[in-house]
Order: C-alpha cells, then structure tokens, then sequence
C-alpha cells in the first residue's frame, strides 16, 4: 500500500514543506489506490514502472531551500535519506531512485514530460483536463535521485468530496458502529 498521505505525528515532520493531509484510515486507503496510485503509475510508465522506484517516507522530505549551505544539504540529506540503500551486485550498482509527493508547485517546476494526470479515470464525470504531470527532480551525477511529484490539493480535495467515496467511508462508519 502507498502511504503517502500521512495521517500520524507531525511532530516527526522534517519539512514544511511535509505533504500531510489528515484523513481516516478508509479515506487514507481510498485517495492512496484510486487518486495517487494512477497519477505515479502514469508518471512512472515511461520511465520503466513504479517497480523501478521507492516512496521516500514522506516526514523525511527536505528540500535545499531548508539548507543554507549545498554541501550540507548533500551530506545530511543526499546521503543519508535518499540514497542509503544503494548497493553493488558484482560490478552493477544497485538503487532505486526515490519519489514523494508535494502539494508544493514550486517544487514541481522542472520541465513536464508527456505523462499525464490520468483524471479521466478517477473521476466519474471527469470534468479535467489531463494536462501533463508537474514535478520536481534531484540528479546525481546527472541520474535522478528523487523525484517530487505535485498532487494538485484542491482537486485531491474534490476526489474526497466525490459521492462514490462519500457513500463508501459512510458504510464503513455505519459498519463500525454498528459492530460496537
């Protein structure tokens, strides 16, 4: 399951640029598999599949704007949170780069790709155009690193609003109460 939207502790955050949305557990499931997964499912197609990357927990997201001085962004950050598993097999260097989440446009200003936003399969009445997927990258050594992949708020907002879920996180509610 995809934990992006957080919904525990914010006093573990390391940003404020942390992308944290308080939802129910249901919610939390629902908006994870039927908003956010087509969207890095979409992004990710072209560049081999979701299997190819890792989700960077999302209290541990920084950016260099929070640092003062580039090497200790590297140091501090580079190195210890993005790319700490990285491995060798033999003479093959093995890692996955990493991806977030990012309510944050600003952070998703690198140049879009041809992946689309796949809102036409999200939304039942999809009234939005599937413009291209806004982001971010961090490369290394020309590689990238760490993507931020932006999560446009308010339509994350109206995907919660949408009858079919509202009905859906109902039952759940009337079924938990009932079985008290």
């Amino acid at each position: 399951m995809i934990n992006q939207i957080k919904h525990n502790s914010p006093s573990s955050v390391l940003s404020q640029f942390n992308p944290i949305a308080s939802l129910k557990p249901k919610t939390r499931k629902a908006v994870n598999e039927r908003f956010i997964l087509p969207i890095l499912e979409s992004f990710f197609a072209n560049k081999g599949g979701l299997d190819n990357f890792s989700a960077l927990d999302p209290d541990k997201l920084t950016t260099e704007i929070e640092f003062v001085r580039t090497e200790n962004f590297v140091k501090t950050y580079i190195y210890k949170e993005i790319i700490n598993e990285i491995s060798k097999q033999g003479k093959k260097v093995e890692f996955k780069p990493k991806y977030v989440i990012t309510f944050d446009e600003e952070l998703a200003n690198y140049n879009p790709d041809e992946s689309r936003y796949p809102y036409n399969t999200i939304f039942e009445n999809n009234k939005y155009p599937e413009t291209k997927i806004k982001y971010g990258v961090i490369r290394l050594g020309g590689a990238p690193i760490l993507y931020y992949i932006f999560i446009d708020l308010q339509k994350l907002i109206k995907f919660i609003k949408t009858k079919t879920l509202s009905e859906e996180v109902e039952i759940e509610v009337t079924r938990n109460r009932s079985n008290k």
